[in-house]
């Protein structure tokens, strides 16, 4: 099984806790055109953080802003996750799902970062299958792990576009196999990405506002079974970060596949920021990250590829950015 970096050690102050065919620069394809998978090996950055997280603001944030300027999204796509919330008993509650997850939160974002190991602590680093660490993590680091890994001949390319009609989201995904692994299931997370929010942050010990960037706020995966990867039991129909099944079992060199998702964002209800607001005051986390007020200027779509390597391990394996437009 190809291992292309070394695990990174954990830094030692771990927080504990948790239409023309004309490609756009960001590896996507503008509108309903035509999909072309290019050769293409970009590298992923997942930070780890929360709003109530004192390093995250303090040495945390301003480094993973810093690694989104450093880098275009056709070379390193970095996405803000917050898996902490899903630990709320609302989140988990059937009887109180949501009819569809517009509000960033349980239960994808719980499963993808449990795939990101190891982990634990907060904030968290992870670049191309390795974690980086916590609030010791440079910039070097991050751009010497994407430079390497845009190196690489892809195992699967991988192409997207999204197009947006009032709060409905289409995605249209094209993979390629360049060099893929005989045998191999390739599995797709679709996630919906907020580019820029002014929010809350604790940073140090400092209550403050800041400007956070591409914040996952949704799934286009769902399970049908009610059961997450983890067989965790969430609900049929649940937002969650790889589906039910491989989007791609043993493809041979040379091959494509195309797929299509969709998304509908829906506000929640009055009735349901209130009682979140309310379990989330009363809890250690004391303050919200903000409601997603939906705008497709300020939205982007993100399809990773992993193979999955074990019942408990995916391997990322390429990534595309699609702004919505």
């Amino acid at each position: 099984m190809k291992k292309l970096l070394i695990l990174a050690l954990i830094s030692a102050g771990a927080v504990s806790v948790m239409q023309s065919c004309k490609k756009d620069p960001d590896g996507s394809n503008t509108g309903n055109t035509a999909l072309t998978v290019a050769e293409k090996q970009r590298s992923l950055l997942v930070y780890s953080t929360a709003t109530w997280c004192g390093p995250c603001g303090l040495t945390g944030g301003p480094l993973f802003k810093s690694a989104i300027a450093a880098r275009s999204t056709d070379e390193l796509i970095a996405l803000d996750l917050h898996p902490a919330l899903g630990g709320l008993s609302l989140l988990n509650s059937i009887a109180f799902k949501p009819g569809n997850d517009t509000m960033f939160f349980a239960p994808y974002a719980n499963e993808l970062y449990a795939y990101l190991k190891p982990n634990g602590f907060i904030p968290h680093f992870y670049c191309d299958n390795s974690v980086l660490g916590n609030s010791a993590v440079t910039l070097q680091q991050i751009t010497d792990f994407a430079d390497q890994y845009n190196k690489i001949k892809p195992e699967i390319g991988v192409a997207a576009s999204a197009t947006a009609s009032g709060n409905d989201i289409s995605i249209k995904y094209k993979m390629k196999a360049f060099a893929p692994e005989a045998g191999s299931d390739y599995y797709t997370s679709i996630l919906l990405v907020e580019k820029a929010i002014t929010a809350y942050q604790l940073i140090g010990s400092t209550h403050s506002t800041v400007e956070h960037k591409n914040i996952v706020r949704g799934s286009a995966k769902t399970t049908g079974s009610g059961l997450n990867s983890l067989g965790q039991t969430v609900w049929a129909g649940a937002p969650v970060a790889f589906g039910d099944n491989a989007d791609w079992s043993n493809p041979t060199t040379a091959t494509e596949v195309e797929k299509t998702a969709s998304f509908k964002f829906e506000a929640p209800s009055q009735s349901t920021k209130d009682a979140f607001d309310a379990q989330l005051k009363a809890s250690v986390m004391q303050q919200g990250f903000g409601w997603w007020n939906f705008n497709k200027s300020n939205t982007a779509v993100v399809v990773v590829v992993w193979k999955k390597i074990s019942a408990t391990e995916m391997y990322f394996v390429n990534a595309v950015w699609a702004d919505v437009k």
